[in-house]
């Protein structure tokens, strides 16, 4: 009889060492809320960050085709995205 009051005794014990335990742990810092990957960033100020480039050069000659890798796309027109194709890809 002894030794299942001594074992009821150790359990209540343990029981009473675990809830303190859990209540006297350190508060763990918040984590950082996820971040949304549907979310596009808005594109940046063109005339801000962009520096615009002149190109001098003949369409279709070496020195245009240089001159054209350094133009961001947006600012090509239909025919030099043709012209940079046909003489600076495939030729």
């Amino acid at each position: 009889m002894k030794a299942i009051f001594a074992l009821m005794g150790a359990s209540v014990l343990m029981i009473v060492v675990g809830v303190l335990l859990i209540l006297n742990q350190p508060e763990s810092e918040p984590e950082e809320p996820a971040r949304d990957i549907a979310v596009i960033p808005a594109p940046a100020e063109r005339d801000s960050e962009i520096p615009q480039i002149e190109v001098n050069a003949e369409p279709g000659s070496e020195a245009w085709c240089e001159q054209m890798m350094n133009v961001p796309n947006a600012d090509w027109s239909r025919e030099d995205s043709q012209t940079f194709a046909d003489q600076c890809i495939y030729d």
